[in-house]
């Protein structure tokens, strides 16, 4: 067990980095932690090798992203291990050998989408959908967002 921050940061790097794939990592990190620790913790985020590595938002999110590329970290794999595979998606930017994408969100972000956590929230969420799906107007674009984001 690490003592702080500054010393548990590269000890969870390095373990991270020895798990099965290289797709994505989430990390929640508080700003006083951040500043605090800052040489370390710019430092954790460069030396992890994810193909996207987010802060404080869920990294599900990153394709979403078009501009972001999304996909394995740059030879973390073989033909023989391929594990989260090779090669990028998204970039639209059209970046040339993209190492990682990097997303950071506040530690509590206020537009953070909920997700359903009972059945009834989660038939409400797909009526919503399968409603916009079929009537595509602004009011019920309207009634989407604002459940998927409140949850009410």
């Amino acid at each position: 067990v690490a003592p702080d921050a500054k010393e548990f940061m590269p000890a969870a790097t390095k373990y991270v980095n020895e798990l099965w794939g290289s797709l994505t990592c989430t990390l929640s990190v508080d700003p006083d932690t951040a500043s605090k620790y800052s040489d370390v913790y710019e430092k954790m985020l460069d030396d992890l090798h994810f193909g996207c590595v987010s802060v404080n938002q869920w990294s599900g999110f990153a394709p979403l992203y078009s501009e972001l590329p999304w996909g394995a970290y740059p030879g973390a794999h073989t033909d023989r291990d391929i594990q989260s595979g090779e090669g990028h998606i998204g970039n639209s930017y059209c970046i040339k050998k993209p190492i990682k994408a990097l997303i950071r969100a506040p530690f509590t972000s206020p537009a953070a989408a909920k997700v359903p956590v009972n059945r009834t929230a989660a038939r409400t969420q797909a009526e919503r959908v399968v409603d916009f799906l079929l009537h595509r107007n602004a009011y019920r674009l309207t009634k989407l967002i604002f459940h998927s984001l409140t949850g009410m």
